[in-house]
């Protein structure tokens, strides 16, 4: 893949962020967290989705295809799952639909 197929660069720097809602990824994006980079899922959290890819309307499915998003690369830290066992419903960390050229590495998954 060319690298002018990522357009925004997003950064995540040292340190613990707690989420409690999805957040949403777009086409042409790189997410590059460091190393001691951690996206962890609060209580309130738990039945949401950490990440998940949108279109530029923020749509997250169109039917059919794979024409949602693409050249997405997700790279470094962690990505913590909080206590899912205290869930009451499932939900995944990552979550890819209607999607090509996703690239994920470099990173630690952890439920």
């Amino acid at each position: 893949m060319a690298g002018d197929d990522f357009n925004i660069e997003v950064i995540v720097p040292d340190g613990t962020y707690y989420i409690d809602s999805t957040l949403y990824i777009q086409s042409n994006t790189t997410l590059r967290l460091s190393d001691n980079a951690t996206i962890k899922r609060s209580f309130e959290g738990l039945e949401t989705n950490m990440l998940k890819n949108a279109d530029a309307q923020h749509k997250t499915t169109n039917g059919k295809g794979y024409k949602l998003s693409q050249n997405i690369l997700i790279t470094g830290g962690v990505w913590d799952g909080g206590d899912i066992a205290e869930a009451v419903i499932n939900s995944n960390l990552l979550y890819f639909g209607h999607a090509k050229n996703i690239i994920i590495k470099n990173f630690v998954g952890s439920i």
